[in-house]
């Protein structure tokens, strides 16, 4: 998304940060700022620029009406207002590194985009793809997920926050794109991905790249089906929870003659492993708190403890003093779908 802006602020970074951080509570890396030239101030001041804005607002009105206002349109648009503005944004600016907690301190990247016009949100486009987007750190948040299965929806969210503990953030290039280079790098053989249980698409042995490209490309889905499409490690194929099957070990032969002796009693080898039900290792949690806060702060709070869109959480309470019943109804209408809540609470004798 591609956000312009009236002028150029004395401080970017800091007007930008302070902009995110109120304005937005997701998908903050997913944005773009055009810049308009610092010498021309802001352009809502321009006398020149309300004068042709105005002229062209009121003869699309009445052109509807009255035909002789067609033209008058069409000149004012296109002969005045339109090359008064093609030239007067130069520059765009990306997040590159997100602070919460001192939106003052995030640090944008800013640079020209070398355009004009209707020309410009595509030069953006190409320059960030081109020159800002790294592909290895790409790659490497892409085989992290794939190390621990993780949904190809989990991915692309976290793709649109901003990266925390003070990181550089990875260019959102859009979800086509995104799923394109997740796709590429399959094909490549550094990753394998289960598409809802149904096919599992990776590099083949003594598969080049473009062929096992030109097999898969187009195969994912998109919505809800990303939920059901888990990344992986090229050869591994992720099953419930995420765990891989353990490498099957057969039973050597007996060399004695005779029947088998029967088993002592107690767990034996079995296909799975010693005891053939291998009890799942429940997942190291680590326990955050603070004293109340105003939800504001609560959200800096969050951000300080690394806890991203995309990050589980488990045994969450929120404990609040005092409220009203309209605010207890209204909290309950906001809480999100697809979780089950419990409520205690003490009521005021009337």
């Amino acid at each position: 998304m591609l956000i312009v802006l009236p002028e150029c602020p004395d401080n970017v970074e800091a007007a930008l940060g302070a902009w995110l951080k109120q304005h937005l509570q997701s998908r903050r890396n997913t944005l773009r700022f055009l810049l308009p030239k610092k010498a021309d101030g802001n352009i809502y001041f321009d006398r020149d620029l309300i004068v042709c804005a105005r002229a062209v607002h009121l003869a699309n009105q009445w052109k509807d009406t009255d035909a002789a206002y067609k033209p008058l349109f069409t000149t004012c648009q296109t002969s005045h207002l339109r090359p008064k503005l093609k030239d007067k944004f130069d520059t765009f600016a990306l997040l590159d590194i997100w602070n919460f907690a001192q939106p003052d301190q995030c640090r944008f990247t800013i640079e020209k985009h070398n355009a004009t016009g209707d020309k410009i949100p595509k030069a953006i486009h190409t320059k960030i793809e081109g020159e800002l987007f790294i592909v290895e750190d790409f790659e490497a948040a892409a085989v992290a997920h794939a190390t621990s299965s993780s949904a190809l929806s989990k991915f692309l969210t976290e793709l649109q926050e901003p990266a925390i503990g003070g990181k550089h953030c990875i260019p959102w290039l859009g979800e086509v794109t995104a799923k394109e280079r997740v796709l590429r790098l399959c094909a490549a053989g550094k990753l394998a991905i289960n598409v809802r249980g149904l096919e599992l698409l990776q590099a083949e042995p003594g598969e080049t790249e473009d062929v096992a490209w030109m097999r898969i490309k187009g195969k994912l889905g998109s919505g809800k089906e990303l939920d059901q499409t888990f990344m992986s490690l090229p050869g591994a194929m992720p099953l419930s929870g995420g765990t891989l099957p353990l490498p099957f070990a057969p039973t050597p032969p007996s060399t004695t003659a005779g029947p088998t002796p029967p088993l002592p009693p107690g767990p034996g080898p079995g296909i799975f492993g010693p005891t053939g039900r291998t009890t799942p290792t429940p997942p190291k949690l680590q326990n955050f708190g603070t004293p109340p806060k105003s939800p504001v702060n609560l959200l800096g709070e969050v951000e300080k403890w690394g806890i991203s869109p995309a990050t589980n959480l488990a045994n969450v309470n929120i404990n609040i003093t005092t409220m009203t019943g309209a605010q207890l109804t209204q909290l309950l209408k906001n809480l999100p779908d697809g979780a089950t809540y419990g409520l205690n609470l003490d009521k005021e004798a009337q």
